[in-house]
């Protein structure tokens, strides 16, 4: 089975500031507009912080990091919300999901398993002994995105091919 999954310090403020800009997007309609103004008032925040309370760069990422991956969200009734159209359902025997009114179900919920969709479709799933090693590569003709989940850091790098 054909396995694609593809996700910088500056690439976790990055993502965290996309999180800020996805929430304010609803909100205001000129929003697209305000995102490099944003991005550098997150940037010069997050530096301020780091420069008071001591922090290395790889101790602000891997703070950044903690609070973007592993905070913990609200459920709803056995269902956790990933956005409008997908649906992970927590309680159930086997790892489930619906998406786009469809039901999908995985492995038996005592395993781990990694799920990779676009809110339309599963293009597939892999078993795997520890979550808590992955490294998770994000190929386009453009850049290349990774999540490391064995320190909670992530990013981005341009690509330039030939």
């Amino acid at each position: 089975m054909k396995r694609k999954i593809q996700l910088t310090i500056y690439g976790i403020a990055a993502v965290i500031f996309l999180a800020l800009s996805i929430a304010l997007v609803p909100q205001h309609v000129g929003a697209k507009d305000m995102i490099p103004e944003l991005n550098a008032k997150l940037l010069a925040a997050l530096n301020e912080f780091a420069k008071k309370n001591s922090l290395s760069d790889k101790q602000l990422e891997s703070l950044l990091g903690e609070v973007v991956l592993n905070s913990p969200n609200m459920r709803k009734g056995g269902v956790g919300i990933v956005d409008g159209e997908t649906f992970v359902l927590l309680d159930e025997k086997k790892n489930e999901l619906k998406i786009s009114g469809k039901k999908w179900q995985g492995e038996e919920s005592n395993k781990q398993q990694i799920v990779l969709t676009d809110g339309r479709q599963v293009f597939g799933s892999v078993t795997v002994e520890d979550v808590s090693k992955l490294k998770i590569l994000i190929f386009t003709p453009s850049q290349v995105r990774y999540i490391n989940l064995t320190n909670n850091t992530g990013g981005k790098y341009a690509r330039y091919s030939k």
